[in-house]
């Protein structure tokens, strides 16, 4: 359809065998023909600039990024060939114009993700270092801990991810990192220690002491009476809250080991008197004199005359003498 007596049917400048031999252009559209001063595609290079750079001077978008190629020589110094110039996995175009993230620039954020990932893979933020400000960058979250970097307490035990791993050591991903069974966040505000499951060394779980007990897991003998709380629990089965177990006025370790009395019962021998009044002394008046009087906690008739202790105290007599 070309006239054969003109060299330049469609009068662009440049001659009909050119266009169809050499450019492939359409030589009935003097809009494409190759000028090189012109920008047929108007993306900011001229044809010339295009045929340096690679670039198509008919197509405004060589690499279909969603950037003029004018824009990524002139404007960003991205490659208008290549439409993911960091190789990270977002569109040049993408990053500009949706991510605001540098698309020469793989991990935007520096935080070990690329940028392509972030918002692909991992849903966080790749102009964020801390998606989820729990003081670990996104990175090292999904690469060394294995936490969720949108959940700054991935294990929901009270404590932070970054506490976790920078201040306390625990684990992370474990809320109860020492199985004593108190959560970490727990064993912190207690001020127990979260990577000990018996933090005062007596035998009982942290755990154990705080919900069962109520003993203090950082008091090896709670009730300060000289047995430790675990001895308390599973030797003696006395009180480990009550330094006197059987409230006779003797503590729980003086009566096992210093006058052999039982600490469960306040009468270790049944005569009337407690152990603690029989130890410390009773007061009586004996021919309207007042005195005190002690007798032994484990013999009921401490002078063996027959009438027991307890007898002896209500009638005034002493009873560790058999003969007034």
């Amino acid at each position: 359809g070309t006239d054969p007596l003109v060299q330049d049917t469609d009068l662009g400048g440049v001659g009909d065998g050119v266009e169809i031999l050499v450019d492939g252009t359409d030589p009935l559209n003097g809009s494409d023909d190759f000028d090189p001063s012109a920008d047929n595609d108007g993306d900011g290079l001229t044809n010339s600039e295009e045929v340096v750079h690679g670039t198509d001077y008919l197509d405004p978008d060589s690499d279909d990024d969603g950037l003029l190629d004018g824009e990524e020589v002139n404007d960003y110094g991205t490659d208008p060939l290549d439409p993911d110039s960091d190789g990270d996995g977002l569109s040049d175009g993408d990053e500009v114009d949706n991510y605001l993230t540098d698309p020469l620039d793989a991990d935007s954020d520096n935080d070990g993700l690329d940028d392509g990932d972030e918002v692909n893979t991992y849903q966080t933020n790749p102009l964020d270092r801390d998606s989820d400000d729990d003081y670990l960058n996104d990175g090292a979250e999904v690469l060394t801990w294995g936490t969720d970097p949108l959940d700054p307490d991935t294990d929901d035990d009270g404590l932070e991810d970054g506490e976790e791993v920078m201040d306390y050591y625990t684990d992370p991903l474990d809320p109860d990192t020492d199985d004593d069974a108190l959560i970490d966040g727990s064993e912190i505000l207690l001020e127990t220690d979260p990577l000990d499951p018996d933090s005062d060394d007596e035998g009982l779980l942290d755990g154990d002491e705080v919900l069962n007990w109520t003993t203090d897991p950082n008091k090896a003998d709670t009730d300060a009476d000289g047995l430790d709380d675990y001895e308390e629990v599973f030797t003696y089965g006395t009180d480990p809250l009550e330094a006197d177990s059987d409230s006779d006025g003797l503590d729980d370790y003086a009566e096992l080991f210093t006058h052999g009395t039982d600490p469960l019962d306040p009468d270790s021998d049944n005569d009337g008197l407690t152990d603690g009044e029989e130890i410390q002394g009773t007061k009586i008046t004996l021919n309207t004199e007042p005195r005190m009087v002690t007798s032994d906690p484990r013999n009921p008739d401490t002078d063996g005359d027959g009438i027991n202790d307890g007898d002896e105290v209500v009638a005034g007599t002493d009873p560790n003498v058999h003969v007034l």
